[in-house]
């Protein structure tokens, strides 16, 4: 039993060694779309705009400053989730080459 117990830590358990200064990152890809907030008083402009034509891996998101009272006035068929302190774009689907997508929204 004390050997089953020893082979199942072996198997779950994970020890990485090595030089803690050594950058492990994944090589650097260019972006395909970008992304911009713009607020003009009340009204908030999420803005993407795709580079080439690309289908997020992830939804495009951004940190908001603690807002309230959200209303989107555009862009709602890209599903927008906007909360007090974040904006994100649940359903970006395909993004054309050159082509710019907006979620507006008003907020105090």
């Amino acid at each position: 039993m004390k050997d089953n117990l020893g082979l199942h830590w072996d198997r779950d358990t994970v020890a990485f060694y090595g030089d803690p200064a050594w950058e492990a990152r994944l090589a650097p890809q260019p972006a395909r779309f970008t992304q911009k907030l713009s607020v003009e008083g009340q009204r908030y402009t999420f803005t993407l705009k795709a580079d080439a034509d690309c289908e997020p891996g992830r939804p495009p998101a951004m940190l908001l400053h603690h807002v309230k009272d959200i209303k989107i006035v555009k862009g709602q068929e890209l599903k927008p989730l906007v909360t007090g302190k974040f904006i994100m774009v649940m359903a970006p689907g395909k993004l054309a080459k050159g082509k710019s997508y907006e979620v507006v929204f008003t907020a105090k």
